[in-house]
C-alpha cells in the first residue's frame, strides 16, 4: 500500500470519527433540551391546575 494511499484513508477515518462525535454529541444535547423543555410545559401546566 502506497503512503498517500495510507493517508487518505486516514483522513478519511479522521473525518467520519469527527462527524459520528459532532452528530452523536448534536443529538444527545438535542434530547437534553427536548426534556427540559417538556419539564417546563409539565411544570407550566401544573401550575395552572394548582391556580384553577
Amino acid at each position: 500500500m502506497s503512503p498517500a494511499l495510507l493517508y487518505v484513508l486516514i483522513a478519511v477515518f479522521l473525518l467520519l470519527a469527527i462527524a459520528l462525535v459532532w452528530f452523536g454529541l448534536k443529538t444527545y444535547l438535542d434530547m437534553k433540551n427536548h426534556a427540559k423543555l417538556r419539564q417546563q410545559k409539565r411544570e407550566e401546566i401544573k401550575n395552572r391546575i394548582m391556580r384553577h
